[in-house]
């Protein structure tokens, strides 16, 4: 009876022993995991940071076409403002001819 018992207790030894070898795969498992959460955490970020940097690149862009704009308006209205200021002169130096051949004509007369 005893090798019975001895046999009985043998399986019952053997039965027991494979669990614990699964849980050394779960352990890996569970490490395997958390590296690929911060792995996936460490790409969302890059895709975060990537997205961000196109952004503002973009919006650099935008803001360098803008300022372009910006600096042709500027210049175009003080264009507009010179030729506003000259208009009056230009007219009387186009008129002076025709001012001094009145004149000649008006002291001819008196």
């Amino acid at each position: 009876m005893s090798e019975e018992t001895n046999t009985q207790q043998e399986p019952n030894k053997q039965q027991e022993a494979p669990p614990e070898q699964p849980n050394e795969p779960e352990k890996k498992e569970k490490k395997k995991s958390k590296k690929d959460i911060e792995l996936e955490s460490l790409k969302a970020e890059l895709e975060k940071k990537n997205d961000q940097l196109m952004r503002t690149a973009a919006e650099f862009d935008n803001f360098k076409k803008r300022t372009e704009r910006e600096k042709a308006s500027v210049a175009e209205f003080a264009k507009a403002g010179l030729i506003k200021q000259l208009l009056p002169i230009l007219d009387n130096i186009d008129l002076q001819p025709q001012i001094r051949a009145v004149t000649i004509i008006s002291k001819e007369l008196k």
